[in-house]
């Protein structure tokens, strides 16, 4: 496989007090972070079976499916997303107040007894028992 080459595409995120952006990870960077993640979820898990990736809504949701893409990639086995909405739990709620729109959570399957990795800014695995 040939090696990709690093593009002008980049992760940013804005400085305090409204300065320019940071560069934080170009599209390769990423790319490699999200194989190690998914490794890493694959190896704390012993495997791909009875994992879900819940994703947080916004930004999380593209992260769990990309991570089960590369799970799937790695282990030939599809990998359930779910879609988590937190609105109510945010510490900025008071500051939000009647702006906040409350989605759907959807849930592939129940969690119980399974490993879930769930996805926001970072990524973690955690086993979930009831």
């Amino acid at each position: 496989m040939a090696k990709k080459k690093a593009t002008k595409t980049k992760a940013k995120v804005k400085a305090k007090a409204g300065g320019p952006a940071k560069v934080v990870m170009n599209d390769v960077e990423m790319n490699r972070a999200l194989r190690r993640i998914a490794s890493q979820i694959v190896e704390a898990n012993k495997g791909a079976e009875n994992v879900v990736l819940v994703g947080i809504i916004q930004r999380g949701v593209p992260m769990a499916r990309r991570l089960a893409d590369l799970i799937k990639q790695q282990e030939g086995r599809e990998i359930p997303v779910g879609e988590l909405d937190v609105s109510l739990y945010r510490d900025d709620l008071t500051r939000k107040g009647q702006y906040i729109q409350v989605r759907k959570s959807d849930m592939p399957a129940t969690v119980t007894d399974m490993h879930a990795a769930s996805t926001k800014c970072s990524c973690f695995a955690e086993s979930f028992s009831r």
